[in-house]
């Protein structure tokens, strides 16, 4: 089917969907009688259905307004850009050689400043405050981990002043014992 016939062609009205009628007005719920009805108009359609099947018709009327929410929603949805609706190859290219040039100037600054530090003839710490990436890249790899190695060491110190014979050391004694104990050693 072209796209002229697919056009010109007008959606089928609910009630000829196939669960009541079929879309030359056969009805389904009898046996194969056929209703006349209009193009334009369903109304015939719709007096049979009342009539003659009121359980069938109060479900249409429920599945009507289904439909109608549907289209309502469908209405009051913004409209998103096609998925399938393609650049053409041009903007395409220009969009991909503007990203991939973006992205080799960062990473030639990048290496710029690299080697910039490296060539520095100042190779003291304070010599990264001049290269702010590579002292980003510096703090997150070169941090010191955390040790309770020196306050354990302090603690079995004081576990060898504080002996039975010395249990009447005040507060301030102790600590300057400890203290000078970890100072000469």
């Amino acid at each position: 089917m072209s796209e002229k016939e697919s056009s010109n062609k007008k959606e089928l009205p609910v009630i000829l969907n196939g669960q009541f009628f079929k879309p030359d007005g056969k009805c389904v719920l009898c046996v194969n009688k056929t209703i006349k009805f209009d193009e334009n108009s369903t109304g015939n359609l719709h007096k049979h259905l009342k009539r003659v099947h009121p359980n069938s018709y109060a479900s249409y009327e429920a599945m009507k307004s289904k439909v109608a929410k549907k289209e309502e929603n469908k209405l009051s949805e913004p409209k998103q850009a096609n998925f399938f609706c393609f650049q053409s190859s041009s903007q395409l290219n220009n969009k991909i050689c503007d990203y991939i040039i973006a992205e080799m100037l960062l990473n030639c600054k990048f290496e710029l400043e690299v080697l910039a530090y490296l060539n520095d003839l100042d190779k003291n710490v304070t010599s990264l405050h001049k290269y702010k990436r590579n002292l980003n890249v510096f703090l997150k790899f070169n941090t010191v981990l955390p040790s309770s190695a020196p306050v354990e060491r302090i603690f079995s110190c004081g576990g060898q002043i504080l002996t039975p014979k010395r249990n009447r050391l005040g507060d301030h004694v102790f600590e300057t014992l400890v203290m000078l104990k970890k100072t000469i050693n």
